[in-house]
């Protein structure tokens, strides 16, 4: 068994796959479902060992003996497994991680001060928190856990129920009709959440929200024309980055400017908007940044590189850098808009398809072109992905139609099982926005010999249009001839 640093907890999650030390962004387990949730603090925990037989493989274990919350919904029985829940909710990154299990330690992150709700906030955050974290999904969040009274007791609650005992457990916050978009794997009417995307539901304590940092200043601004780094005609060139994070119990030297690294993204569906405001300091820092380069060029690089990092605590005599995890936007079900119809398609095609390996994520296409945005927000693709031990991989690439513009659905089918799959879709999805909305013909011509790409045009018509089951089950059908998936070829559904 590997011992991992609790940093490392927002990143994991039941069902996810890592390669050569990578997350996988697509070929994650499970389906995406929707579903409404009454109240978020009325829940019935149990063990995981009553899991059903079927619903999800733990090989030779029998359910171990973490906790699970039971909630009754609109789509059925839902099963959220409390660390999770808890993920979801407040180990937004490794600095609130890091916080979950030491008693009193918000009030080391900011200044704590009298609140009365529905009032004015403030948040004076400390140089412990790294100021990069400090965007506005963040520092909602933070306002929320600090000073909503039913999250502030959850939260403390983690270490109080847990503390001591071979399982995760805590008393959920009230969250009234809280609408959740989740990746999960169903069996009948009853689902096992792995991971939460989007819960709605929850309201800021707060009139209007600003935030300050001590390293938060106002700097001169740079002469139009000159260089941002160094004296006047220098070039620097900064070279790509990544991480190699060490396991274990490894502590990290104190930085608060270090690296933030963007992870799995999540919503949070506060139902109050309030105006968000910086705080900025006008005192000059007394002391410049260490190891900034202030002339001389720095040749480009090709090949990223590696540093070592922790998402460890800080250590007084240690010297790996830290690195932490930013906090991004998720895709609630509410924003599928023209993909609704091809969701449903995808889930019912799971339910036919007992013996293949089904799973559908949703991403937001890069940014770079005109078509990468639609009504001032990104475009959202869907990916579903087709596995078994007779069928290669088969990737289904869809993407939302908003704006009237055409545009057929993608398959992929690869012609081995190997590492390829994750480069091609994002490189389909890069070259789909520099192509202006139209499948990139010189993307394929790159790939050739490892995938062949079929397009799908009408595959599900009329898609502005209100839909019911029985069209759903057609377009099921119907895609799964296309993609010769064994069973459909034979005629077993007509």
């Amino acid at each position: 068994m590997h011992t991992l640093s609790i940093g490392l907890l927002p990143l994991l999650t039941l069902g996810s796959r890592f390669e050569k030390g990578q997350l996988l962004q697509y070929q994650s387990a499970g389906m995406t479902g929707f579903a409404t949730v009454p109240d978020v603090a009325k829940a019935e925990e149990l063990g995981s060992d009553a899991l059903p037989a079927g619903l999800y493989p733990f090989g030779e274990n029998k359910g171990g003996v973490q906790r699970l919350l039971r909630y009754q919904t609109d789509i059925g029985t839902l099963l959220v497994p409390t660390i999770e829940l808890i993920r979801f909710l407040f180990v937004h990154n490794k600095t609130l991680a890091n916080a979950l299990m030491q008693p009193g330690s918000l009030m080391t992150l900011h200044r704590q001060q009298d609140f009365q709700q529905g009032a004015p906030l403030l948040l004076h955050f400390s140089s412990e928190m790294p100021v990069r974290l400090l965007n506005h999904a963040f520092v909602q969040e933070f306002a929320w856990l600090a000073y909503d009274q039913s999250a502030r007791k959850s939260w403390e609650s983690v270490y109080g129920f847990t503390i001591g005992k071979p399982y995760v457990s805590f008393m959920p916050p009230h969250i009234p009709d809280s609408s959740w978009t989740f990746r999960g794997v169903q069996l009948g009417e009853i689902w096992l959440v792995l991971e939460l995307t989007h819960v709605s539901g929850r309201q800021l304590p707060c009139q209007s929200l600003s935030f300050s940092h001590p390293a938060m200043v106002h700097r001169p601004s740079v002469p139009k024309g000159s260089a941002s780094i160094g004296y006047k005609g220098s070039t620097v060139e900064r070279r790509d980055r990544q991480y190699k994070v060490f396991e274990g119990k490894n502590c990290s030297r104190t930085n608060q400017h270090q690296p933030v690294l963007p992870i799995s993204p999540k919503g949070s569906g506060f139902s109050n908007l309030v105006q968000i405001k910086k705080i900025w300091s006008s005192i000059k820092p007394s002391v410049a940044g260490k190891g900034r380069k202030k002339t001389g060029d720095a040749p480009s690089q090709s090949v990223p590189m590696v540093e070592p990092a922790s998402l460890g605590q800080q250590g007084a005599n240690a010297n790996v850098l830290p690195i932490d995890l930013q906090l991004l936007e998720s895709v609630a079900w509410s924003q599928l808009g023209t993909l609704e119809s091809m969701a449903k398609t995808v889930q019912l095609m799971a339910t036919m398809l007992p013996d293949m390996r089904v799973s559908m994520s949703f991403c937001k296409l890069p940014l770079g072109g005109m078509f990468s945005m639609t009504e001032r927000r990104q475009r959202v693709c869907l990916i579903a992905l087709f596995n078994s031990k007779s069928v290669r991989p088969v990737v289904l690439l869809d993407v939302e139609r908003s704006g009237n513009h055409a545009l057929s659905t993608l398959a992929i089918s690869f012609n081995k099982d190997d590492d390829s799959i994750e480069a091609v879709i994002q490189s389909v999805l890069k070259g789909v926005v520099s192509n202006y909305g139209r499948w990139s013909n010189l993307v394929e011509k790159d790939f050739f010999d490892m995938c062949n790409f079929t397009r799908l045009p009408r595959i599900i018509p009329h898609r502005d249009k209100a839909f019911e089951n029985h069209h759903v089950w057609k377009w099921a059908v119907r895609l799964c001839r296309k993609l010769n998936f064994p069973a459909f070829v034979r005629g077993r559904f007509s």
